[in-house]
Parts: C-alpha cells; sequence; structure tokens
C-alpha cells in the first residue's frame, strides 16, 4: 500500500534539516531508513533530497511511504468495519478470531481480512495492539509505518468485562506480571515481573457476578484476565485464569471504546462498539 504525504515548511522551522523536521512529525529511525532506501521516496520541490539537506519557509517537502507484500492470505471475513480513511482502519473484531496467523492457525484472522480489503496493493497488516483471541471488539489496525509509529503506545481503551464475585465499586490493581515458570501462556503477579496497573470501576452486578469498566496504564499480555483473577475476581468463562463453563467458552471481555489522535490530520478519533451479544444476553437473563 502506498502512501504520500507533503507538508509546507513554516516560518518558524527555516533552516532546519529535513531529517529534524520530519522526526517532529512522528517520523521513526525505521521510516527514515525506508525512506533513504527508496529512489525518489523523499523530496522537496519535487526534487530527491537526503535528509541533511536543508529546509526554507515555504518549502513543499514529500514523502512516499510504500509497503512490501504482506505474507497473509486474502480473504473475505466479512468482519465489520468501525472507522477507516488512508492511515488508520478500526476493526470490531468478533470472539474466536484471532488478530495474527501463527503456525497452527494460518486462516480466519484479521489480517487475512486486511489482506483482501487491500485489493492487491502492497501492504502490511499493523495493528497498533493486539487482542485476545477470545476477546472481541475494536482493534486499530495503521495502514504504514508513520501511522503505526505515531499511534503505538498513544491510544486511549476501555474494556468492558463480566467477573466472578462482588468487585468493590472502584479500585486499582497495581501489581507486576511476569510469564509462569510453567508454561510460556499464563502469566502471574510476581514481584520480578514487568509493572502493570489496572483501573476499573463497577457498572452493575448480580448475585455472584460483576460488570465493570476496565482501563490500563500499561499493556502487558494478559494484564485485565490475570490481575482480576489475581484479586480473586476471574472473568466469567477464562479457561485460563478461571473456569470455562457450558455457557461461558472465552472470557467476558469486551474492548468498547477506543480514542486517538489522527497521526496525519491531528484530529482526535473515537470509536464505540456495543456489547456482544453473548455479555448483553447474560445480563439480561441474569437481571
Amino acid at each position: 500500500m502506498t502512501r504520500q504525504l507533503d507538508w509546507m515548511v513554516p516560518t518558524e522551522e527555516d533552516g532546519c534539516t529535513v531529517k529534524r523536521f520530519l522526526q517532529a512529525r512522528g517520523c521513526t529511525t525505521a521510516v527514515l531508513i525506508l525512506l533513504k532506501k527508496t529512489q525518489g521516496a523523499l523530496t522537496v520541490n519535487g526534487t530527491p533530497v537526503f535528509v541533511t539537506a536543508t529546509l526554507a519557509a515555504g518549502d513543499r517537502i514529500a514523502i512516499r511511504l510504500t509497503d512490501e507484500t504482506d505474507s497473509a492470505a486474502p480473504e473475505d471475513l466479512r468482519v465489520s468495519v468501525v472507522w477507516e480513511d488512508e492511515d488508520v482502519i478500526v476493526y470490531d473484531k468478533p470472539a474466536g478470531m484471532a488478530v495474527h496467523p501463527t503456525k497452527k492457525i494460518q486462516s480466519g484472522t484479521l489480517a487475512n481480512d486486511f489482506a483482501f480489503r487491500a485489493a492487491g496493493e502492497h501492504a502490511v497488516f499493523r495493528p497498533v495492539y493486539r487482542l485476545d483471541r477470545g476477546t472481541t471488539g475494536l482493534v486499530v489496525v495503521a495502514k504504514h509505518k508513520l501511522a503505526c509509529a505515531m499511534l503505538e503506545g498513544r491510544i486511549e481503551k476501555e474494556y468492558l468485562s463480566l467477573c466472578e464475585g462482588a468487585l468493590p465499586e472502584r479500585g486499582v490493581f497495581d501489581g507486576p506480571i511476569a510469564v509462569e515458570e510453567t508454561g510460556r501462556l499464563r502469566r502471574v503477579v510476581r514481584a520480578d515481573g514487568r509493572p502493570a496497573v489496572t483501573h476499573f470501576e463497577r457498572l452493575g452486578r448480580g448475585e455472584d457476578w460483576s460488570m465493570a469498566c476496565v482501563w490500563l496504564e500499561t499493556g502487558r499480555t494478559h494484564q485485565i484476565r490475570c490481575h482480576f483473577a489475581d484479586a480473586g475476581h476471574p472473568l466469567l468463562g477464562d479457561f485460563l485464569y478461571g473456569t470455562e463453563t457450558a455457557e461461558w467458552a472465552r472470557p467476558a471481555l469486551h474492548c468498547g471504546r477506543i480514542r486517538f489522535v489522527h497521526p496525519v490530520t491531528g484530529e482526535t478519533v473515537e470509536c464505540r462498539s456495543d456489547l456482544p451479544r453473548d455479555m448483553a444476553g447474560f445480563i439480561a437473563k441474569s437481571r
């Protein structure tokens, strides 16, 4: 997928180098290297230049970002798209769908759907963050390296969860998370782990369950699932940290709202996703 971006050099940046100008607009070292390697990918007033070139006020600087073709096979999976433009796509991922292909799973992933939507263009699948296979909701995918670099770690996310027991009205789980010694999949709260902070606010409760809005300060693997289980409130249906039942075959977790500053336009984008049918149905039935 090819994307061209251009800017007019303002008076206050007269005399700065191309490298400094682009870095101020989110271009990482990886992006700059890509521009160096691609003939004609970096121009000033239509003329190819090096990143060491000096700019003058009024100059028109342009970059062209071209990806190699991704390895995922294109599949029309008809995954719901909540928002899309030339730089970013926001999917509403269903339960049971992996984000990336693995050795065991080569089809039916979000990457396969993205490859189909690219319709033959050069496109590398770049999810800015990942959701577990059983988790539903919003996934932001960058369409080129610049968008990915500018979005990583800068997306505000809210999750909705159903867990066992009676949660307090609000609280914070602050415990470092490490890989469990007996296996590579499960995580545990342990002193030698990486710092992890999870905030929650209870939205409702039943006889033996609670619903919460959850947001994170960090983004560790299985962070919500691990923290809730460690506190004695595993998510409903969580086979890894709690109990899988006939009613729940997946962790009851949904990414319901995301908010970010667009990497090119600077505008604020906010997207929402309704509770999936299984979670909404459970709440209605329990009440």
